[in-house]
This record gives structure tokens, C-alpha cells and sequence, in this order.
């Protein structure tokens, strides 16, 4: 957020919030604050003579350089855009192929970005009490043991089925995510690509699903909680998938055709 923007703000009370929470959401909104500073002004597009192969969206904050290939460069602006295909208008006319397109200035908030903005303002005019998940990433020494009524057993037959694909690492933090000791509460599977961690994350939604504990799994960006849904239909794990109209419809359509009868646009949620 801009100097300006903090300025024209609506100032807000934080007297009834939790001083844990609120050392909480400003370690996030300054962290949000910096990554958004070095975003990059200027962007290289991947283009080809028949479209852009990465998405440009409609931002009143960007204008696009467009060079010719005998070397002119034209200003233009975003008019609209669906899937990969965006309109634009130029400031002037021009004629001859286009050799390359660069995105100049920071584009506005995503509606996920927007979305983060609009529960951090309300959570700082309601009084809550600190969120058991804030307590086990950021205040560790809150931490309380989850009830749990039913510990999932490794040892029997089917549990040993699920994990038999698994290297001792990957069962190791399967073990760890179905464990309900406080001490599990939070865990960590780092590796770079193709080290299973996928499949580690199927393993364990499998294990809850034959125990009927529903769970919810996230990713930052669709393409990741795609692989997950791939991964849990293929390993038959019963799964509904919530995506966004934009993303199903007009980007990457072709991504859910095997998960297609799972799938639930965001847009048909209701409002509360």
C-alpha cells in the first residue's frame, strides 16, 4: 500500500483486537507492504506472432510499450481480457509486425490480493479470539494439544497400503500429518520438484478420508492444488475441487478434464 493510500485510509480502532493477532497482521501487511514494492515496473511479455503467451490483465496502474519490427514503439492500454486473450488500444495507429511487448508499471491487486486486504480490515475491527492455526505458525508457546477423538492407526492393513509406495521420508511425514501430539501440529515438507512431496500430501488426505476426517487442501497458485486433485483421482480419494471461473473456463480449461465431475466454480459459492 502506497504512502498516499495510507494517508486517505480509514483510520480503525485496534483496541479490542488480541495484541497477539495484531502483532500477527502487521508482521503480514508489512511483509505484503515490501513484496509488493519489488514487484518489477517493467515486464518482458512472452509473445508470439499469434498471442501472448502469458496473461496481461486490465490495470489502469500499466500502459504496454509495443515494438515494431522496423522499430517504432507504440503506447497502448488494456481494455479487457479473457483467458490469453487481451484487447488493446493504441495511442495512435500503426502498421507492420509486432516483435515484442513489455508491461510498464505495477499491475493492481489480484482478487485474492483484494480478498486479504478485506479480511485484515475487518478482522481489525472485531474483536476474535487468536485462531488455533495463528497460534501454531507464529505463537508456538500457545500452543494447545488438538482433541482428537480417533488416532489413525499406520499398522493396519489398509494404512500399510497406502504407505507402501512411499520412501521412509515420505512416511515419516505422512505419520507426522495425521498425528494429533501438539508437537505435530505444524509440519514442514521441503524438496524441490519431483521429490513426492504430491504425493505425500495424497497419502495423508487418503489416510483421513478412510477414517471420514474431512480436511481442507490449499496451494498458492491453481496449477499446484490441480496436481494434488490429479494425484488424489488417480489414488480414488473422494474430493471436491474449488476453483475460479476465470482460471476453469478461460486459461487452463484443459487442466481439469479428468477431475471435471469433482469440480466446483468459485463464482457458484454462496456470498456467505
Amino acid at each position: 500500500m502506497a504512502l498516499p493510500e495510507l494517508r486517505l485510509g480509514q483510520l480503525l480502532s485496534t483496541r479490542f483486537v488480541d495484541r497477539l493477532m495484531l502483532r500477527c497482521f502487521v508482521d503480514l501487511a508489512t511483509r505484503a507492504i515490501c513484496l509488493d514494492l519489488v514487484k518489477p515496473r517493467i515486464k518482458e511479455n512472452d509473445f508470439n506472432k499469434v498471442q501472448t503467451t502469458t496473461r496481461i490483465r486490465a490495470s489502469k496502474q500499466t500502459h504496454l510499450e509495443v515494438y515494431l519490427a522496423n522499430g517504432d514503439v507504440v503506447d497502448a492500454r488494456i481494455k479487457g481480457t479473457k483467458g490469453r486473450r487481451s484487447s488493446a488500444r493504441a495511442e495512435r495507429p500503426f502498421g507492420g509486425d509486432v516483435s515484442r511487448i513489455r508491461v510498464i508499471g505495477r499491475e493492481e491487486r489480484t482478487s485474492a490480493e483484494q480478498a486479504q486486504y478485506r479480511f485484515l480490515r475487518f478482522s481489525l475491527m472485531i474483536a476474535r479470539h487468536v485462531p488455533l492455526f495463528v497460534n501454531i505458525v507464529w505463537f508456538s508457546e500457545n500452543n494447545q494439544a488438538i482433541e482428537c477423538d480417533e488416532e489413525i492407526d499406520l499398522s493396519c492393513d489398509y494404512a500399510r497400503q497406502i504407505l507402501e509406495p512411499l520412501n521412509n521420508s515420505q512416511k515419516g511425514v505422512v505419520a507426522a500429518m495425521v498425528s494429533t501430539a501438539p508437537c505435530d501440529s505444524l509440519v514442514i515438507a521441503h524438496g524441490p520438484p519431483g521429490t513426492g512431496k504430491t504425493t505425500t500430501i495424497a497419502g495423508a488426505a487418503d489416510l483421513w478420508a478412510r477414517h471420514r476426517l474431512p480436511c481442507w487442501i490449499v496451494a498458492q497458485s491453481n496449477v499446484g492444488v490441480k496436481n494434488i486433485a490429479e494425484k488424489l483421482f488417480k489414488n480414488k480419494v473422494t474430493f471436491k475441487l474449488i476453483v475460479s471461473k476465470d482460471f476453469l473456463f478461460e486459461w487452463h480449461e484443459e487442466l481439469y478434464q479428468e477431475v471435471e465431475k469433482t469440480l466446483i466454480r468459485s463464482d457458484e459459492l454462496p456470498d456467505t
